[in-house]
Formats: C-alpha cells, sequence, structure tokens
C-alpha cells in the first residue's frame, strides 16, 4: 500500500463507506498492497458471506454488482482504479479512507 495522498470530500467518502459491501471490497484491496483481480475480490467477499442462494447464483450476482455499481462509484470518487478488460483493481490511498476503515 502506498502513503494516502488523495484528496476526497468527507462526505463522499461517508457516502462510498456507507455501503457494508464496499466497505469489505476496500478493505480486500487494501490489505492486498493495493491491488487485486475482480474474481480474488470476489472470492473473498463469498467466503465472508453466508448464502442464501447456490454459490454460483452469489457469484454471479455479485460480480454484477461490482462491475457495475460499487466498483465504478469507487473509481469515479478516485479511490480505485478499475480496469474491466482486465479485471483489475488498483487502489489509490486516499487519507480519510483509511481513517474511516479503521473505525468502520
Amino acid at each position: 500500500m502506498t502513503a494516502p495522498s488523495q484528496q476526497l470530500s468527507t462526505d463522499t467518502a461517508f457516502e462510498l463507506l456507507a455501503n457494508k459491501q464496499r466497505r469489505r471490497a476496500l478493505r480486500h484491496v487494501v490489505g492486498e498492497d493495493g491491488h487485486t483481480t475482480v474474481d480474488q475480490l470476489v472470492d473473498a467477499l463469498l467466503t465472508d458471506t453466508s448464502l442464501s442462494v447456490d454459490p454460483e447464483t452469489a457469484r454471479e450476482q455479485l460480480e454484477i454488482r461490482l462491475h457495475h455499481t460499487h466498483l465504478p462509484l469507487l473509481q469515479e470518487a478516485g479511490v480505485i482504479e478499475y480496469d474491466p478488460q482486465r479485471e483489475t483493481i488498483r487502489y489509490h490511498a486516499t487519507d480519510i479512507v483509511e481513517e474511516l476503515l479503521k473505525q468502520c
């Protein structure tokens, strides 16, 4: 993980981290030295989740939510760089996000 550098408003940080799945996704990426793949992220998130549907369906639903909702929001805010073609995620260190993740 690199030293925090990105500037992000407190309101935006709270909005991003209000969602449990985004918090868990960010924790995973930060814990992986700031970069991971979508497959690795999905595996990590599914490991921590009790499934109410079969594992294949749960995986597909999670991939869709990440691809269409969570990862684009985090990228738009400048917190991550998401490459949908390569399915890679790179974290951009952010002071407020790291501080809030410690408290959540």
